[in-house]
């Protein structure tokens, strides 16, 4: 099971990679240009992404911590977590949980980078340092669906930056369209 974790994170880093390179060729200003008042950047967007996984994170790592109180998740999360990643795949705009609906932006590809890779390397000790028997505990609680597992958490990632990638996408449009 903890290989299928290690692939998971493995694509989610392939997944980043590649949303940043899409953005690449756009200068600092452009990135920070948002393509009407009620929408966010490109920056605000890998901002949002960046601070989720900073708040999921911390989370996690008091879960890690209280391991012996935590249940082992199993086939209603997974329900669960397969119908988050239906509902965000779906074309909608879906309002921010409050827990993430504030956060610091980054202005700049450079700082988005590096802040993001620091987030990852994070979850990459994690992934490394905790038990498999620990990664597949309810260890993360979405404020949808509830507490699941680390390779849950993960496949929600996915789902969330792909989600957000089509959000990028769309703004890049208006961007080089104006």
């Amino acid at each position: 099971m903890k290989n299928r974790i290690h692939s998971k994170f493995s694509d989610i880093q392939t997944q980043k990679e590649r949303l940043l390179k899409s953005v690449s060729s756009f200068t600092n200003q452009e990135l920070n240009r948002k393509p009407n008042e009620d929408s966010w950047s490109i920056c605000e967007v890998f901002s949002h992404l960046i601070f989720s996984e900073d708040r999921s994170v911390i989370y996690i790592n008091k879960k890690i911590q209280g391991a012996a109180n935590n249940n082992k998740a199993g086939f209603s999360q997974q329900i669960k977590t397969n119908l988050l990643k239906f509902i965000l795949a779906l074309p909608f705009k879906y309002k921010a949980p409050k827990v993430v609906s504030t956060f610091p932006v980054f202005n700049s590809l450079e700082d988005i980078q590096k802040e993001w890779n620091n987030k990852r390397i994070v979850i990459e000790q994690i992934i490394n340092e905790t038990s498999e028997e620990v990664l597949h505990q309810q260890i993360f609680k979405h404020p949808s669906i509830g507490k699941i597992s680390m390779l849950q958490f993960l496949e929600f990632l996915e789902s969330h930056i792909e989600h957000h990638a089509k959000q990028i996408e769309r703004i890049k449009i208006v961007l080089k369209n104006n």
